[in-house]
Parts: structure tokens; C-alpha cells; sequence
């Protein structure tokens, strides 16, 4: 078949055919190259093609998504004239590129069609049809997305007629007003997972039911960091998802320099729909915590520089503590992220690792139960702060912070005004020592989840009495988690402002981010849990007095989620 739609383009073939339209093997004359044309029904799927401003329309191409060349309307119908990708579709070529390449090879396949999303969602759109089928390879073997037609931007619901069991996200069934790049991260690990392993997950809807899906080390040896980012994009909460592609290839290790860029504008177009999103605090299997997260991007001191040498000038390194904490220990965690001394927060303690048995021996002279013999199960001990110091392996239940306790306490003391001579300040200290060891067959691992604390309630005159609680692993002296609680809204500022860049220093909040946040917590009690960072978490929360209008606040930071169970 051969027929002329539109001076210079040249329909041969039918190659493919979907529930909203027909696609085309086509000649474009006039450019001399060979073109895929989709055709539809008019007065749908058009928006984003029809703009003047249009992305999709620029000369330049965008990395990981099919070259758009035309868009036009004709009897009725609509036409897209498209790049011809003859490399056909990842759905017919999954086997094969998974017997025949590495998870690693298969990341960098995927990575041209995330940077394509990133750009995608810096220009305020999502995609929310991601799928083996809408993604297809070209003549040189670059895999590339398609189907743009179920795009949507910030302000527009996806369709259900859209869903894909197995890719589309819950929100996506349940509210298509709360798409937004948190849809596509959902979408996008959904087909890794099963590039990756084989297997197709379950459907959101049946995932919400009951959720059996397993970690992708159940089908294949792969990198433990890149599994827990697939399995933490697939995660059934849009607040406990990856905000945006950004983070997650952050998750996965990968540097995302050339994204930066777009990271900005990503935030413009999304964060306050991410803000809204936190206040209405739906949640599906939070167990009656409403979560939220956002991912916000790190701004780079560039005075330090100019400070740190006046400080030295002034009389050195205290001096430019005391007066300068922020920059300082933002200084000094950074640093240590450099150090790597955060590498093995989450290392596996277990019966594959070459000193296992000598670590097991060693927890059985403070525990004897823990030796028990098992088949499969768990077993549970307690131990003591000197005898954690003794057996000398950290806390391994989830990554911490880069500073030291002692480092945290006085960023707190000094940024927060405890060193003033009016103020009273009642210290209390606690340790938990909890160890578990858990067997299935011959496979055994032991984790960690010990944690000391420094709870700090401190009187101001005629003011709430404020308490801060700083936890971490008495191991290691390395901080999980901390904790503040004030009635003013100034302190609250100050507190976040201060000491979540001190905490996390890849991440911030504004003063404009966290007036949104102070006013959501005015009107509710739910919980907003936040990733502003790619390690930095923080926690929301609040208790309001309608008789006497005061509100108490409660802010939990931490450099993971898991940090934020403490």
C-alpha cells in the first residue's frame, strides 16, 4: 500500500496498531529519509503536539525519545510524523538483551531514555505510558521512547484509559490528579524489573491487595545498590518513591552531572504539586502515617571559600566554628562523605561474608541465644552499650550521617543559642542494643538496629520549654537521626534552615519551602515525610492546640528513611 497523506510523505506499511491508533511505515520526501507516521482521531492525545512552544517540535533532539519531525490535522484525523526506529520493540527484544548482557549493560541501555524523562519533566510533562511496547530501538541499537501521546503536564489528570497492568503506578488507578515524575519512576523500574529478571510484577492494583513482590536478587546476582533503587522506585507510595529520575540515578550510583541543568526546572514545575501532594497525605500501606517526600536540589556555598580564609585569618579553626557553624560542619560532613565513611552503612552482615563466623562467635559470648540452631526463622538479643563497644560491628540497619555525635551536638548548641547563660538545659541518655539473626537454610545474616540517644529539653525564659534528641550508633559514634520540638515558628525555621545541611549536606530547604510545610502542619496532624537529598530525609509533624492556638512541632531529620524509624 502506497499513499500520499500530505505533499512529501509517502505511506508504504502498516507496522503497528494499538487501542488509540495506527502507526506507519513512511517515505518523507521532501527530507530524503525514512519516517513512522501515527494516525488517529482528532480532538485527542494533541495537546502537547499542538503548542507553538512544543518540545517536541524544537530542532534539537532530545536523548532517549523518538525524534518528532511534523504534527498535522486531515479529515478528521491526526497525523504524527515521527523517526523511523527499525530496531523493533524492548517487549520483542527482552530475552535476548537479558541473556546476553549484564544488569550493568542493561542500566547503561536505559540510560539515553532516562536523561529523555528528566528532560521530559523539567519541561513540566510525564510521560504515564511507559511499557516494553513504547520503547524501541534504533538502527544503531539506542533504545528510545515513544508513544508521546499520553504526556501530561502538571496540571492535567492522566487517563485510566491508559493503564498498563504491571507499569502504571497506583496513583495512576487510584487519583490521576497525583501523577507526576514520581508516575514515571514507578513506570520506568517496573519495565527494568523485568528486563532485569524476567518477570513481569504484579499490577499496582493487585500490589495494593496484598504486595508479593520480591527482590530482584531472587532471580539474578546483581548489585545490591542497584536493586534497592529499582525497588525503591517501585515502591506503592508516591511519598516513599524516588521524587524524580534524578534521584534515581542517584540511587543507582550514577553520576548525573549533565542533569543538573534540568534539576531546577524539575523543581518548579513539580515541587509544589509534591508539597500539595504531602498535605493530603493519602497513603496505601503507611500504617496511619500520611508520608511525603521531595527532592530538591543542593546549592553550593560558593563563599566558603572567602569565610574559611577569614577565619583562618581571625584566629583559626574554633574561631571559625563558633562563629560560622553552619559552614563549618557543612565543611566537615562534607568531608567525610569524601572520606567514604558512609560506604557500608547498609552492608550485609552474613553467612557469605569472610569473617562471619568469627562475628557470630564473638555476639554468642554476650547472647548465647543467638547461636541457636535454625533451620529457618529469626532470633532476637539484646546487649548492653559495653558489650555493643566490645563486639564492635555498627549499626547496619540503614545509612547515617557523615558527622559524629559530638560534631552534631555542638551545631545544634551553637546554631540554636543553647550557650547562653539564662538558658537551663536537662540532659538524658539511653542505649538500646537489638541484634537479630535471621536463617533460611544455609543462608544466614545478622542486623543491627542498636541506637544510644541525647535528649536535650531546654528552658528558655518565659518561653516553651524546646527538646531536641540527637540518636545515634554507639559503635561508631555516628548520628542516625535529629530530633526537635518547639512551639515557634521562627525556631522551627531556624532549626531546618540550620541543621539539615549540617545533617545532609547534599540537600536544603528554603524559607518559602518551609513556610508551605509550617502552614500545612497548622491545618493537620498528618505526617510529612520529605527526601530533599539523595541521603536526606526529614519529618514533619505537628500537635495543635485549637483551645489555647498553639502548635507544637516535631522534626525528625535523618540520612534515610530507615534513620527517620528510629
Amino acid at each position: 500500500m502506497e499513499e500520499m497523506v500530505k505533499s512529501g510523505y509517502l505511506i508504504r506499511e502498516q507496522i503497528g496498531q494499538g487501542a488509540f491508533g495506527v502507526i506507519y511505515h513512511a517515505l518523507d520526501e521532501k527530507n530524503h529519509r525514512e519516517a513512522a507516521i501515527k494516525v488517529w482521531k482528532a480532538g485527542s492525545e494533541t495537546e502537547i503536539f499542538s503548542y507553538e512552544n512544543s518540545p517536541f517540535l524544537r530542532e534539537e533532539r532530545i536523548p532517549g525519545i523518538v525524534k518528532i519531525y511534523d504534527y498535522f490535522e486531515k479529515a478528521g484525523m491526526n497525523f504524527l510524523v515521527m523517526e523511523y526506529l527499525p530496531g523493533g520493540t524492548l517487549k520483542e527484544q527482552m530475552s535476548t538483551i537479558r541473556s546476553e548482557k549484564s544488569p550493568e549493560k542493561i542500566l547503561d541501555l536505559f540510560k539515553q531514555v532516562m536523561e529523555g524523562l528528566a528532560f521530559l519533566h523539567s519541561e513540566g510533562l510525564v510521560h504515564c505510558d511507559l511499557s516494553p511496547d513504547n520503547l524501541m530501538f534504533d538502527e544503531t541499537g539506542n533504545l528510545k521512547l515513544i508513544d508521546l501521546g499520553a504526556c501530561r503536564g502538571s496540571g492535567i489528570s492522566c487517563e485510566k484509559k491508559f493503564l498498563k497492568d504491571g507499569y502504571s503506578a497506583p496513583e495512576q488507578y487510584t487519583n490521576t490528579e497525583r501523577i507526576g515524575p514520581w508516575t514515571d519512576v514507578y513506570g520506568l523500574c517496573a519495565v527494568l524489573y523485568e528486563t532485569l529478571s524476567g518477570e513481569k510484577i504484579p499490577s499496582a492494583a493487585q500490589r495494593l491487595q496484598k504486595d508479593e513482590l520480591r527482590p530482584l536478587s531472587t532471580y539474578i546476582k546483581i548489585n545490591r545498590q542497584v536493586e534497592l533503587a529499582v525497588m525503591h522506585g517501585l515502591r506503592l507510595e508516591i511519598q516513599q518513591r524516588y521524587f524524580s529520575i534524578e534521584l534515581l540515578l542517584h540511587g543507582f550510583g550514577t553520576a548525573a552531572e549533565e542533569l543538573e541543568a534540568l534539576a531546577g526546572s524539575t523543581r518548579h514545575f513539580w515541587g509544589q504539586k509534591w508539597i500539595q501532594i504531602s498535605g493530603q497525605g493519602i497513603g496505601y500501606h503507611c500504617e496511619g502515617q500520611k508520608r511525603s517526600r521531595r527532592m530538591v536540589r543542593r546549592i553550593a556555598l560558593g563563599t566558603m571559600g572567602i569565610v574559611l580564609a577569614g577565619a583562618l585569618f581571625y584566629g583559626g579553626d574554633l574561631w571559625f566554628q563558633n562563629h560560622y557553624p553552619v559552614q563549618y560542619f557543612k565543611r566537615k560532613a562534607d568531608n567525610a562523605r569524601k572520606a567514604g565513611v558512609a560506604r557500608e552503612d547498609d552492608r550485609l552482615v552474613s553467612s557469605l561474608s569472610q569473617n562471619y563466623s568469627k562475628i557470630l562467635e564473638q555476639l554468642t559470648e554476650y547472647a548465647p541465644e543467638a547461636g541457636e540452631k535454625l533451620e529457618a526463622g529469626s532470633i532476637s538479643c539484646e546487649l548492653t552499650e559495653a558489650q555493643l563497644l566490645k563486639w564492635n560491628v555498627p549499626d547496619n540497619f540503614g545509612r547515617k550521617m557523615y558527622l559524629d555525635k559530638e560534631s552534631i551536638r555542638k551545631a545544634l548548641f551553637l546554631e540554636m543559642g543553647f550557650y547562653k547563660e539564662d538558658i537551663q538545659i536537662k540532659t538524658d541518655k539511653d542505649c538500646t542494643g537489638f541484634v537479630s539473626r535471621s536463617v533460611d537454610g544455609s543462608y544466614e545474616m545478622l542486623k543491627n538496629t542498636s541506637s544510644a540517644e541525647e535528649t536535650y529539653r531546654v528552658q528558655f525564659p518565659e518561653k516553651e520549654t524546646e527538646t531536641y534528641k540527637i540518636v545515634y550508633d554507639p559503635t561508631d559514634k555516628r548520628v542516625i537521626s535529629l530530633y526537635g520540638s518547639m512551639t515557634d515558628p521562627r525556631r522551627l525555621e531556624s532549626f531546618v534552615k540550620a541543621l539539615f545541611p549540617v545533617c545532609c549536606p547534599e540537600g536544603y530547604l528554603t524559607t518559602d519551602e518551609i513556610g508551605d510545610i509550617r502552614e500545612q502542619l497548622n491545618e493537620s496532624e498528618d505526617s510529612i515525610i520529605i527526601q530533599a537529598a539523595p541521603h536526606g530525609w526529614i519529618n514533619f509533624f505537628s500537635r495543635i492546640d485549637a483551645e489555647n492556638k498553639v502548635v507544637q512541632y516535631y522534626v525528625k531529620i535523618a540520612a534515610s528513611d530507615a534513620g527517620l524509624l528510629h
